[in-house]
């Protein structure tokens, strides 16, 4: 009997729907009429291209893995042929196949968020699509303040401050245009710990003040205790202050009259020296005026001598001269009768050269008795001039001499004056100081008594609202402990929670005792006692000086100088002058001392004052020792001071020389002068016509700065 080839009874093909990277399975159902054992050919194809083979197998089912490449993509027909064979015939072969479809894309799962409000979130979607399709995302449910987004699929954002605490359903949707999947997860928003605590603190403060509403009839009375007290105390206090003023006033008198006291000692004993000194003054004011008319008549008579000497210079000159000058004329006119006559040419030539020579010897002849003539003019001055000094240190010394007696008298007058105002200040501060204590005294003890008075009150009043403080502070506590339970309950829930904060101990203290406000103690104001200036020496000064006598004592914030005639000035601080602004109202004085840059300033100050200020803050230094910032004084014709300050100080042979050094000054209202000459200012426009050969000695003087 022949045999008979096996049929196949159906294929199955799962999935049914296949996607890339799934693993395609095809099952087969077969028979054979002889019953004999059936092996299977399986011929798998990608849009009719054998992609595998598997022969001779008895397996009713094979694979193919699209995983593999070229095994099928989207779009892709993947198609399996099966042929059954019984060992001695095949089979029908049978296929079966199908189109690969779109796979969706795969997103990553999630895990569930936890965030506070307010955080700073970045969270990133990771999808995959095994087709390589674009991907889109999109996000619903997510809390207030995020977004997604649609291209790299980052959530991001800051969480709203105002967001609803509580758990959101995200869920996020992955497209790639033509399928989607969606992945969703829970997150969580909480209220962030400062939050929590402040609502704790919240109830805490509503506990406050319910407490405090409670305790305010006990507060208020107690305050009202304590206003009177004050009013009390405030009181006392006034009566110390009236009495501490009422004693300044009649120490401020008692000083004032001490003072006076003084004074008019000095006034009396400066018109007593006066008188005493008269004929000395006289003498000295004579003997320099004698010892000047002497400088004067042998400058004059040097100065004549050195004309004749110059005149007689000048005849010989030209009577050595003439008969040279003579012979010359000549032969030039005879030679001018004859100009052809070339013997009588150089007869004039050899005149003219004899004349030549002569005029050398004559001129050497001259210059050499012009010399001998300023050199015994310059002799003879500085003879003249030493000769003058001489004088005038003599007529010094007779009159210092003359009035030591009574300097001596003018010191024990001053000094028993002083002695007078010494004791009758000291009685005076002995008086305020023992005023001013006994007043503080009564002060101090007034308010310690009304202190007591207000401690008993206090204490009456907090017994009687004693109950009622009681019970407001259990409904405080009762407060405040829901208040932190609800606040320890919610922070738990938070995870990774923060400790717990700092939980108030117990309502508000109660406002702390305070008794009265103790007024400040005055201290007396007593009169400094300083040195007395220092006086001025102006007994032994020049009578030619300006004569002032500057006085510094009591109250130290007063400092005058008291000029003759009772007339005071301010003494200003010696200050180093600089380049002054553009104005022109203040005077050579007022930018000498600083007047000009001074507080209030500028300020003109008088000649009247200048010696003052030179006694107060400076001292008077040699002119050969002078330097750049030196202050320089001289006197006009009519006793005028000016004043200026040294800028280039040059000193040639031992003294300073007026030619070369420059001053820095003003004049009234003329504009300000930065490098005048010492020599141009003495005996310039100030007063001209001033001797340049006379004075410089005596007509200025160097000060320095303390």
């Amino acid at each position: 009997m022949p045999n008979s080839a096996p049929l196949i009874s159906g294929t199955f093909l799962t999935p049914s729907s296949l996607k890339t990277n799934d693993l395609a399975t095809v099952q087969v159902a077969a028979t054979d009429p002889d019953n004999d054992p059936i092996t299977f050919t399986y011929v798998w194809k990608v849009n009719g291209n054998v992609v595998q083979t598997t022969s001779n197998t008895s397996a009713t089912t094979d694979t193919l893995d699209l995983s593999i490449a070229g095994h099928g993509d989207r779009g892709d027909y993947i198609e399996v042929e099966v042929t059954p064979y019984d060992g001695s015939d095949p089979g029908l072969p049978v296929s079966t196949g199908t189109i690969v479809v779109n796979s969706a894309p795969l997103v990553t799962s999630v895990s569930d968020q936890h965030s506070l409000r307010g955080d700073s979130i970045s969270l990133q979607i990771s999808a995959t699509d095994v087709d390589g399709d674009t991907l889109t995302f999109a996000a619903d449910g997510l809390p207030a303040g995020l977004s997604i987004d649609a291209s790299t699929g980052l959530i991001s954002g800051t969480i709203a401050g105002d967001a609803v605490p509580g758990t959101y359903q995200v869920n996020i949707s992955v497209s790639d245009g033509s399928s989607y999947t969606v992945q969703s997860f829970a997150w969580t928003i909480y209220r962030t710990p400062a939050e929590l605590y402040a609502d704790y603190l919240a109830a805490v403060a509503d506990a406050n003040a319910a407490y405090l509403a409670a305790i305010a009839n006990r507060d208020a009375a107690i305050a009202a205790a304590r206003q009177q007290a004050q009013s009390q105390a405030d009181a006392l206090y006034a009566e110390y202050l009236t009495t501490v003023t009422s004693a300044q006033a009649v120490y401020d008198a008692a000083i004032a009259a001490a003072e006076s006291a003084y004074n008019a000692a000095l006034a009396d004993a400066d018109a007593a020296w006066e008188s005493a000194t008269a004929d000395a003054r006289a003498a000295y004011e004579a003997a320099l005026a004698n010892a000047q008319a002497a400088y004067d008549a042998a400058i004059s008579a040097l100065d004549a001598n050195y004309q004749a000497a110059i005149a007689a210079a000048d005849e010989a000159y030209a009577a050595y001269l003439a008969p040279y000058q003579q012979a010359r004329d000549d032969a030039y006119a005879a030679w001018q009768a004859d100009p052809q006559n070339s013997q009588l040419e150089q007869e004039y030539n050899d005149a003219q050269a004899a004349l030549d020579a002569a005029i050398l010897t004559a001129t050497a002849q001259r210059d050499d008795a012009y010399a001998a003539a300023q050199a015994s003019r310059d002799a003879g001055a500085a003879n003249a001039q030493a000769e003058l000094v001489a004088a005038q240190d003599a007529a010094f010394a007779e009159y210092q001499t003359a009035i030591a007696p009574v300097n001596a008298e003018w010191d024990e007058a001053e000094a028993e004056a002083w002695s007078v105002y010494l004791a009758a200040k000291q009685a005076a501060d002995d008086q305020l100081l023992a005023t001013e204590t006994a007043a503080w005294q009564d002060y101090v003890n007034g308010v310690a008594a009304i202190e007591s008075e207000l401690a008993t009150t206090v204490a009456s009043i907090a017994a009687q609202y004693e109950e009622e403080v009681t019970s407001a502070v259990a409904a405080w506590q009762a407060a405040e402990t829901q208040a932190w339970d609800a606040y320890q309950t919610a922070l738990a829930a938070i995870p990774d929670a923060p400790a717990l904060a700092v939980r108030v101990a117990g309502p508000p203290a109660a406002e702390p005792f305070v008794c009265c406000q103790v007024g400040d103690r005055l201290g007396p104001v007593v009169a400094v006692q300083t040195e007395r200036g220092p006086l001025v020496d102006w007994r032994t000064a020049r009578p030619t000086d300006v004569v002032l006598r500057g006085t510094q004592f009591g109250d130290v914030r007063r400092y005058t100088v008291t000029i003759r005639g009772g007339d005071t000035i301010p003494v200003y601080r010696p200050l180093s002058p600089s380049d002054p602004p553009g104005r022109l109202d203040y005077n050579c004085h007022g930018y000498t001392f600083g007047g000009w840059n001074a507080p209030g300033g500028p300020f003109i100050i008088n000649n009247p004052d200048v010696p003052a200020i030179l006694r107060a803050g400076y001292e008077e230094i040699p002119a050969a020792k002078a330097r750049a910032g030196d202050i320089v004084v001289w006197y006009d014709g009519d006793k005028t001071i000016h004043s200026a300050v040294l800028k280039d100080v040059v000193i040639t042979d031992g003294r300073l020389d007026p030619m070369r050094t420059t001053l820095r000054t003003k004049n009234g209202n003329t504009p300000f002068q930065d490098a005048m000459t010492l020599d141009a200012l003495c005996n310039g426009p100030l007063f001209p016509g001033q001797d340049p050969r006379r004075g410089y000695g005596l007509n200025f003087r160097v000060y320095r700065a303390r």
